[in-house]
């Protein structure tokens, strides 16, 4: 059905959940989507919602682009175009 705009704001708390009178056999403990934000957060990125009752809800996470920190192991040999690996 959505989640409603009051709730939007405060989704991603800890222990919060949109349907407070839910026993916890049916439903969770309201962590997930906290675990989620921190994780993205760590990673630099972003996490937005969207949400009506006639489509339900969309999570988008956004990571922007970066370099590897590490070395391409395949390197063009110095003769031609061929790639070769580096010598250990």
């Amino acid at each position: 059905p959505g989640i409603a705009d009051a709730d939007k704001a405060k989704i991603f708390e800890r222990f919060y959940r949109v349907d407070q009178s839910r026993a916890r056999e049916k439903g969770g403990y309201g962590l997930g989507l906290a675990i989620a934000k921190t994780i993205i957060d760590s990673h630099g990125a972003r996490i937005s919602v969207t949400s009506t009752a006639q489509t339900g809800t969309t999570f988008i996470c956004v990571f922007r682009h970066c370099k590897n920190s590490y070395e391409d192991p395949v390197q063009k040999g110095p003769d031609d175009d061929r790639s070769v690996m580096p010598q250990a």
